[in-house]
């Protein structure tokens, strides 16, 4: 019982990820990594390309853009 209940309680459901094929090896593969441990129940989905995508043709629902914005004057 104290397992259903945590599993009701917990974080589940579905995590695509489409990320820059080096950004990702070298960022993002450990974080995932990390945030499977803790979350089992959540089926993540990561893609890791060289091309650029449209978040529109995979369907994201949610899009975060990490970017070093310096800038040169």
């Amino acid at each position: 019982m104290e397992a259903l209940h945590a599993r009701r309680h917990g974080i589940v459901g579905r995590l695509a990820i489409n990320a820059p094929f080096g950004f990702g090896r070298r960022y993002v593969v450990s974080v995932v990594a990390a945030f499977r441990q803790r979350y089992p129940d959540v089926d993540i989905r990561m893609t890791l390309s060289v091309n650029l995508w449209s978040p529109a043709a995979i369907g994201a629902i949610w899009l975060f853009i990490l970017a070093n914005c310096t800038r040169r004057v």
